[in-house]
């Protein structure tokens, strides 16, 4: 038999016959790292979508979906989320590893983050209360109160 190539593993030859064993030990380890990419982004986007008070659906991997050409290490999802208000939402998304998670278009449940908050009420005013409006954001501030409710500015 003519040995058309001779293969080296850690310095020593191989036999040939192990060359498929190694072939396929490499390819299920580039399929064990895609799945549990896959698994870490899912993960990603669910967190980003908790922290704006939404809650994620689904996740699907769009291999061809917009954004998707032009970076290697990236990767796009198709993804359905239901807002605070329990509407559903579609949004396209790229994440990856190290870059995050990015939003194509008016997707992003960062809009839905503002609403989540609440801001202090102030007391009623009293009719005899003096008061100013804030020197930083306009908001009126009662006499009585040291700092603007609204940004904490200390009043003047």
């Amino acid at each position: 038999m003519t040995v058309l190539a001779e293969f080296y593993v850690f310095g020593k030859e191989a036999d040939p016959n192990y060359l498929p064993w190694i072939v396929g030990s490499v390819i299920a380890g580039i399929l064990a790292l895609r799945i549990l990419a896959g698994k870490w982004d899912r993960k990603r986007i669910a967190v980003e979508l908790e922290e704006s008070g939404c809650k994620l659906v689904s996740a699907t991997w769009s291999p061809f979906g917009k954004g998707s050409f032009g970076e290697d290490n990236s990767r796009t999802y198709e993804v359905t989320y239901l807002n605070p208000e329990g509407e559903t939402i579609y949004a396209t998304v790229k994440t990856s590893l190290f870059t995050g998670v990015f939003w194509f278009g008016d997707g992003s449940p960062s809009r839905f983050a503002a609403r989540t908050q609440t801001t202090v009420p102030s007391p009623p005013i009293a009719a005899e209360d003096e008061g100013c409006d804030c020197g930083k954001c306009g908001f009126f501030v009662q006499a009585s109160y040291k700092h603007c409710p609204n940004c904490g500015t200390r009043r003047p």
